[in-house]
């Protein structure tokens, strides 16, 4: 195992194609590359290599690819790429067929296609990946299978009509996304297309982009989100179709859509046994959360923040807006002023319901309460209504300004 220095595109690749650097071995670029033409490092279908960039340019003419892992001889497996920064090239990373595949530290702008394009690859790690100014997607996983763990990825200001990230026909995969920024682009955040899988987007922002935030096309793979952010969609913040026993927990969505017919979150067929939950779903135009199809049953919603029931709808008649424990808290209707009362003081609304619009029969059974209980020695400025009884040893309640109405209403002040 060795280190190798290499100066520019055809000495590093030339110490590969005659084996100089082989298996286990680094290979280290000591300047920068400019305007190269073609592709620059091509590991030839090589197995086991380190390219380390240290932190050295590769700029191209926007033609061929700065680092090239060829599906020659089954692909180019254990291989790692890091350390660099790439402009200017047709691809900045361009994988076939390599499994095992390691990206790090790399900062990829400018390229005329994608930015990374990977094609059937099975288990990979992807760390600090940062890509701007793409043709085409930020990053493309073509037949991936496997588990791809990537951390710290960032694909921003891609100028047109391709997704920031994009799976296509996942077979069997295991993605974990965590600490993520899809912001800015010029279409989808994210996109999926068909395939099979588990997804896990954790701790990440999907932000301003002009179409939809996160859009699952044809059915497929199962999705868990938790601790993302997704706002400022020019469609859909979440569009999901054909997916079934996943999680949407501890997001904020909201701000999606341009009050056409859009929706912070859109289950638009055969979306089952999702359990959405402690998010925060507002400001969203025209709905905040639309279950647009007849065939999206067994979904679980609770403890989840939204503004009212008119920018909801369900068209289904088995998903459950509450849990036995409670339902969820509706800005409109979650305290005293808004006739929304909790005399046992169990944390729900007392004798009352939310009806959610549309073709089912979308109920919150449980709504919760989030007001202001009595306490002893509370000061009252403005009229009250009393929801449950009152004692105390000594002073109830303080009348602090003049012309209040404190409304007992048959409970017990002592």
């Amino acid at each position: 195992i060795q280190t190798i220095n290499c100066q520019n595109c055809g000495n590093c690749t030339a110490l590969i194609t005659n084996w100089t650097a082989a298996f286990g071995d680094t290979l280290n670029l000591t300047a920068d590359i400019t305007d190269y033409t073609g592709n620059c490092i091509d590991f030839q279908g090589h197995n086991g290599i380190t390219f380390d960039g240290s932190n050295h340019l590769i700029n191209g003419t926007g033609g061929g690819y700065a680092i090239y892992l060829i599906n020659t001889g089954g692909g180019c497996d254990w291989t790692t790429a890091k350390n660099a920064k790439i402009q200017e090239s047709s691809q900045g990373v361009r994988a076939e067929n390599s499994d095992n595949l390691t990206l790090h530290n790399l900062t990829i702008d400018d390229s005329n296609t994608e930015g990374i394009y990977i094609s059937n690859m099975n288990t990979g790690e992807f760390t600090n990946i940062k890509i701007d100014t793409c043709g085409r997607e930020g990053l493309e996983l073509s037949t991936a299978s496997g588990i791809l763990n990537i951390n710290n990825l960032t694909i921003t200001n891609a100028p047109n009509a391709y997704p920031a990230l994009y799976t296509s026909t996942p077979s069997s995969l295991t993605l974990n996304i965590t600490v993520f920024n899809l912001s800015k682009n010029n279409e989808d955040g994210y996109r999926n297309n068909g395939g099979s899988g588990t997804m896990y987007f954790n701790d990440g922002y999907i932000k301003d982009n002009s179409d939809r935030g996160m859009y699952l096309i044809a059915g497929g793979p199962t999705y868990f989100l938790n601790n993302v952010t997704i706002t400022g969609s020019g469609d859909q913040g979440i569009y999901f179709t054909g997916t079934s026993n996943g999680e949407i927990k501890n997001c904020k969505i909201t701000n999606n859509g341009d009050g056409g017919s859009e929706a912070g979150i859109t289950f638009l067929s055969a979306v089952d046994n999702y359990n959405i939950t402690n998010n925060n779903i507002t400001g969203n135009a025209p709905y905040d959360l639309n279950i647009d199809g007849t065939d999206c049953e067994g979904n679980l919603i609770w403890n989840n923040t939204f503004q009212n029931n008119n920018t909801m709808k369900d068209d289904d008649t088995d998903n459950n807006w509450n849990k036995t424990t409670g339902g969820n808290d509706w800005l409109f209707f979650n305290e005293p002023s808004e006739g929304c009362y909790d005399s046992n003081k169990d944390g729900i609304c007392d004798d009352a319901s939310i009806l959610i619009p549309g073709e089912g029969t979308g109920e919150d059974e449980m709504p919760l309460f989030k007001g202001e209980y009595l306490t002893c020695g509370i000061n009252i400025s403005s009229d009250y209504l009393m929801f449950h009884n009152l004692t105390c040893n000594g002073t109830a309640v303080n009348i602090i300004k003049n012309n209040v109405n404190f409304n007992c209403k048959g409970y017990s002040l002592i």
